[in-house]
């Protein structure tokens, strides 16, 4: 894992050719502060980090903070309240539910992070 910097002297984690959510912190988004999306969590990187991750911004995330969001995916695996969130969150195809078996193992220290098989989890959702 290094360090890369990005916009205005903030530093950013990057596993492989992936930089780190700042929600979810499984290395899914191809930049930073670009509107990326997470295919894990479904959190819209718009650059909020720990500095202003208690402030909602409104914007991509909507009522979200990053600390809400990170709240919720420590509880069930998504930036969303608990029955809300877009339609694949809600209604997850066997796809998905393929992926979050996979996270769920990661995040409980199972197996470690691999960003390739990380990745092909991820492109089957798609």
């Amino acid at each position: 894992m290094e360090q890369v910097p990005g916009h205005a002297g903030k530093l950013y984690w990057k596993l492989g050719e992936r930089f780190l959510c700042p929600c979810c912190h499984l290395p899914t988004l191809t930049f930073r502060e670009g509107y990326d999306c997470c295919a894990v969590c479904w959190w819209e990187d718009d650059g909020q980090d720990a500095a202003d991750a208690g402030e909602v911004r409104g914007g991509p995330n909507h009522r979200y903070s990053l600390t809400r969001a990170r709240q919720n995916f420590r509880d069930h695996l998504d930036m969303y309240d608990t029955g809300q969130g877009i339609r694949v969150v809600r209604e997850p195809s066997p796809a998905r539910l393929s992926l979050l078996a996979h996270v769920r193992r990661l995040v409980q220290g199972e197996i470690p992070v691999d960003v390739g098989e990380l990745e092909n989890v991820m492109r089957a959702c798609r």
